[in-house]
C-alpha cells in the first residue's frame, strides 16, 4: 500500500489511509507500505522550519514503532529531481511547481538528513529492546519524565511536538498538562482544546486538564502537579506576558525558574516557522 499519510477519498470507511492499514495489520493481514519522512507528526515543525511548509497530512509516530522491519529508501537530491523530471513521481504538469517549492534542493537535504537520523533512532531503539531483554549493557540510568506545560496559544502544538520527542529519544514518561482557570471556554476554546488533546493522544500520550485559580495559585497547583510524578524536564512556551506586566506581576517561567531549580526546564521559543524560512 502505497503513501501511507494520504487521505481517503469521501465515503470511505476511514478518513486516513494509515486507519486502513491499522486494520488489516488487526485481522492477520502483513502490509508493506511507504512513507515520506516529512509526514512524521513529530517532525511537523522541524519540516515547516527547515523549508517553510507545513505539511498537513501527517501519521502518528507510534505506526513506526508497530513496523516489524523499517528500510530507508535513500536517494540523492539531485537524483530525485531528475526521476521528477522524467515524471516517474508527479505528473508533468505539477514537476516545475513542484521542484521550485517544496522539492528545492536546499530542502532535499535537509529532508534527507531527517530520514537519516530518524532511521538511526529507530535502529537504536530496536538495539536497547534487545538489550534490555539480553542484560548486556547492565543496569539502565534513572527514569526521565517529561512535563509538558501549554495553554491554548499557537505556539502549544509545538510543545507537545518537542514534549514526545525528547520523551521518545530518552525512552521517558511525558505528561502535557494545561491548566484553566477564570470562565468557562467558549466554543472556540473548546475546539482548540480538543485538538490538542486529540494531537497529544496521536503521539501516544494524553493531556490532563486541571481548573484552578489566577495568579500564584495557578503556579503553585502546576509545580505540585510536577513533583508528584517526579518531573525531571519541563517543556514550556515564552511568556507572551509584556515586560512591564511581568514587573508587577510574577510570569509563571519566572516563579518556576525560581521554585523549580531541582528540574531542567526548557523555554521553546516562539517563533513563525514558515514565515522565518520564507522571510515573510
Amino acid at each position: 500500500m502505497d503513501e501511507l499519510a494520504h487521505t481517503n477519498v469521501p465515503g470511505s470507511r476511514t478518513a486516513k489511509r494509515y486507519e486502513d492499514v491499522i486494520r488489516m495489520l488487526e485481522n492477520g493481514i502483513s502490509v508493506i507500505t511507504t512513507v515520506n519522512v516529512q509526514h512524521l507528526e513529530s517532525l511537523n515543525d522541524a519540516v515547516a522550519q527547515l523549508t517553510g511548509v507545513r505539511v498537513r497530512e501527517t501519521i502518528p509516530d507510534a505506526l513506526l514503532r508497530m513496523a516489524g522491519e523499517v528500510e530507508l529508501i535513500d536517494v540523492t537530491p539531485q537524483m530525485l529531481q531528475q526521476r521528477m523530471r522524467e515524471g516517474k513521481i508527479y505528473a508533468s504538469e505539477k514537476v516545475t511547481q513542484a521542484l521550485e517549492s517544496f522539492f528545492k534542493i536546499g530542502n532535499l537535504i535537509a529532508l534527507r538528513e531527517l530520514a537519516l537520523r530518524e532511521i538511526a533512532d529507530d535502529v537504536d531503539e530496536r538495539l536497547e529492546a534487545w538489550d534490555r531483554d539480553t542484560s548486556l549493557r547492565g543496569p539502565w540510568s534513572r527514569q526521565e519524565v517529561i512535563f509538558v506545560c501549554v495553554d491554548l496559544g499557537e505556539l502549544a502544538e509545538r510543545l507537545i511536538r518537542r514534549g514526545f520527542r525528547i520523551a521518545h529519544r530518552l525512552k521517558a514518561k511525558w505528561y502535557v498538562h494545561y491548566v484553566h482557570c477564570g470562565t468557562p471556554l467558549d466554543e472556540a476554546g473548546q475546539k482548540r482544546l480538543d485538538m490538542l488533546r486529540r494531537l497529544t493522544e496521536r503521539l501516544g500520550g494524553k493531556l490532563e486538564t486541571a481548573e484552578a485559580g489566577r495568579g500564584i495559585h495557578k503556579h503553585e497547583q502546576l509545580l505540585a502537579r510536577m513533583n508528584e510524578v517526579n518531573t525531571t524536564q519541563l517543556i514550556i512556551g515564552q511568556s507572551r506576558r509584556p515586560i512591564w506586566r511581568m514587573l508587577l506581576k510574577e510570569s509563571l517561567v519566572h516563579f518556576l525558574l525560581r521554585r523549580a531549580r531541582h528540574m531542567d526546564m526548557l523555554i521553546v521559543a516562539d517563533y513563525d516557522a514558515e514565515g522565518a524560512v520564507s522571510g515573510r
